[in-house]
């Protein structure tokens, strides 16, 4: 990709603009030209962001040495997760998670009752994989 070396440089020529801007937003919020809270936060904010960059790609850094070895165990220790679940299902924690997780507080008791059914049961059906994907009610 011949074009990889202009968007390199265009987001590193950003990243110090984000940082110039945040560091001469605080200078004038110190100095009173600028007056108000947002303008605090918002020098913060665009100071901070321009280090929190490097974390973006922390995920992609840490695939191969410590996601993919934990997958694979995933993968392997399937049934305990499988009977972790439904051990959340009979005690009702289950109900407290889907509750928190997926519900604005408008729904019926039967609707969270068909959602704890096909999450726990949505583990059986995949084996080898570990998610529960969205239900629409």
């Amino acid at each position: 990709m011949p074009y990889n070396f202009l968007f390199v440089w265009l987001f590193q020529l950003l990243s110090v603009g984000v940082l110039g801007g945040g560091i001469y937003i605080l200078y004038e919020w110190y100095e009173r030209e600028l007056v108000g809270t947002s303008y605090l936060v918002a020098g913060l904010v665009m100071f901070l962001w321009s280090f929190g960059g490097r974390f973006i790609s922390l995920p992609h850094k840490l695939q191969k040495p410590l996601l993919e070895p934990v997958l694979y165990l995933t993968i392997v220790l399937w049934p305990i997760f499988w009977l972790m679940t439904w051990l959340s299902y009979l005690n009702g924690s289950l109900y407290i998670t889907v509750e928190l997780s997926g519900f604005t507080g408008t729904e019926t008791t039967r609707s969270t009752q068909f959602c704890r059914s096909i999450i726990s049961i949505g583990f059986a059906w995949c084996s080898g994989s570990w998610h529960t994907g969205n239900v629409q009610l």
